[in-house]
């Protein structure tokens, strides 16, 4: 406003200089006494009109100069009335965005001079006016921004994975206001950096022991599988057998993966699932888990044991539908290949295994053909085989060599049990003699009597 009442007061003054030349224009000072002659009359008269004529002049000029003071005036008036005018918009523009100006706009320092310009007066106003309230928008905008990102923030801190965790962080996501929060998002996201450091920290040695696990996992899986694969190696039948010679007994089919990747990734599957609480697995049983999840699916038939039926083979539930006789072959022949897998696996492939005594075999397997089959793939892998029974079925026995006959009907007096002893012949005949000669140190599975 300075600026225009500068103008303003020079207009005023040279209103009022030309007001002041027309009063003294008017009031011209009387003829001091009349000339004596005409021609002193008419040189008066010419002195008098040359004069008149100047002040008529003056007096032209300074009505000129009067009225365009007066219009200069005018404009100025309207000027300080358009001023005015833009100075209450932007008054009704300050306090209309008080809170906006408040906080994002800082008064200008000393350095700085206010200027004017009218003829841009309106087209800033315009301008000041359009960024306000786009400013106002954008901050109703952030405001509603704000407002989701805190719920959905507080939403997930007050999820059940958070339920347990005494943090400050939690408490002040739920007790501060929106506002509060913004102030202190910048200190809070610090914290929860250096939290996230540290939980990365503890995540990366939690995925070295997990790695380490994995390795220990995968090896003793590895060791397994190669299990399967050697009882399924292993189980082949002597040629010499009627029917089914030559076969492989045990079939194990496995889906193992050829990526090392996507072995690893399985154990580690298995192992979080250990972690979670899922399985509560150990020992022989986390062997046998880490096995079936690396090997899944597993695929196990046996071959069935009666020659008769052209070497069908059969899956476990099917087997246990079979005969007596059949499972206890079954068996019999499962337990000798797991005895040489066994007695591979500790270096003992040239030696007898293991020594196998059956509790009354005949009574379920009394088929000379099963005893036989029995007897034949035994000694071919190395398993002594004792058949306990009390069945006195002379046809199975038979196939037999060797009998060892047993009574139990003395009685221990001071321990009121039986006696187990030998039950001598009366005739103290012979019944069987056999002669063997040990060549070298190691023993082959040929010369295992059965």
């Amino acid at each position: 406003m300075g600026n225009v009442k500068g103008r303003i007061e020079p207009a005023a003054q040279a209103l009022q200089q030309a007001e002041e030349s027309c009063k003294a224009f008017i009031m011209l000072a009387p003829l001091q006494r009349a000339p004596s002659t005409p021609e002193m009359a008419e040189a008066e008269a010419s002195t008098l009109e040359g004069e008149a004529k100047l002040h008529q002049n003056s007096a032209e000029s300074e009505l000129a100069r009067a009225n365009e003071a007066k219009q200069n005036a005018e404009q100025v008036r309207h000027r300080a009335a358009d001023v005015d005018r833009h100075t209450d918009r932007l008054k009704a523009l300050r306090d209309d965005y008080a809170d906006l100006l408040t906080e994002g706009v800082s008064p200008p320092g000393p350095s700085l001079p206010a200027t004017l310009e009218e003829s841009m007066l309106p087209s800033r106003l315009k301008k000041l006016s359009d960024g306000l309230r786009k400013a106002r928008a954008d901050g109703q905008a952030m405001d509603s921004e704000r407002g989701a990102a805190v719920a959905a923030l507080r939403g997930f801190a007050s999820g059940p994975e958070f339920e347990r965790l005494d943090a400050p962080w939690v408490r002040r996501l739920q007790e501060h206001d929106e506002p509060a929060l913004e102030d202190a998002s910048e200190q809070l996201g610090a914290q929860l950096e250096l939290r996230r450091s540290v939980l990365e920290e503890q995540i990366s040695g939690v995925d070295r022991h997990r790695t380490v696990l994995v390795d220990e996992l995968h090896a003793v899986a590895e060791d397994g599988m190669k299990l399967l694969r050697q009882a399924s190696n292993l189980s082949k039948l002597p040629d010499h057998v009627p029917g089914i010679g030559g076969a492989h007994f045990l079939r194990i089919q496995t889906q193992e993966p050829e990526d090392p990747s996507e072995k690893r990734a399985r154990l580690a599957e298995l192992i979080d699932e250990l972690l979670d609480g899922k399985h509560d697995l150990g020992g022989v049983a986390l062997v046998q888990a880490a096995v079936r999840r690396l090997a899944r699916p597993v695929q196990v038939r046996v071959l069935h044991p009666d020659p008769a039926l052209d070497r069908r083979t059969v899956s476990i539930p099917e087997m246990a539908r079979s005969s007596g006789g059949e499972q206890l072959t079954g068996a019999i022949l499962l337990y000798c290949t797991l005895a040489r897998v066994r007695g591979r696996s500790r270096g003992l492939s040239r030696r007898a295994s293991s020594v196998l005594i059956l509790d009354n075999p005949i009574g379920r397997a009394s088929r000379v053909r099963f005893l036989e089959l029995q007897r034949d793939v035994a000694r071919a892998m190395g398993v002594q085989l004792i058949y306990t029974t009390g069945v006195n079925d002379h046809e199975a026995l038979r196939a037999l060599p060797n009998i060892i006959r047993l009574r139990n009907e003395r009685v221990d007096r001071n321990s009121g049990r039986r006696l187990v002893e030998h039950a001598p012949d009366e005739a103290r005949i012979i019944e069987a003699v056999r002669i063997g000669r040990r060549e070298n140190a190691a023993t082959a599975p040929d010369d295992v009597e059965q």
